[in-house]
């Protein structure tokens, strides 16, 4: 299996040309079925390929990064962030 970055990103690239918003749900069918196999490196392969296609197109949780951005809209404003 490849593993280097530039692998994953050429195939995170190669998958949302072929398969545009749906990339990263083909991507976690794979990595489902890594999964399901038993297989730790293709698991933390596909894993990789599914990030790199969230992070290609801007998608992902929503809060990902909620801690911070709650700390830069509350404390403008006055209110309290811990």
């Amino acid at each position: 299996m490849v593993s280097n970055d530039a692998e994953i990103e050429r195939l995170a690239r190669e998958m949302i040309g072929r398969y545009g918003q749906g990339a990263a749900r083909v991507a976690a069918e794979h990595l489902n079925d890594m999964i399901d196999r038993d297989n730790a490196k293709g698991r933390d392969f596909w894993a990789c390929v599914v990030h790199e296609i969230h992070q290609h197109q801007g998608t992902g949780p929503l809060w990902a990064d909620f801690p911070y951005l709650w700390e830069d809209i509350a404390t403008p404003l006055g209110l309290k962030t811990s």
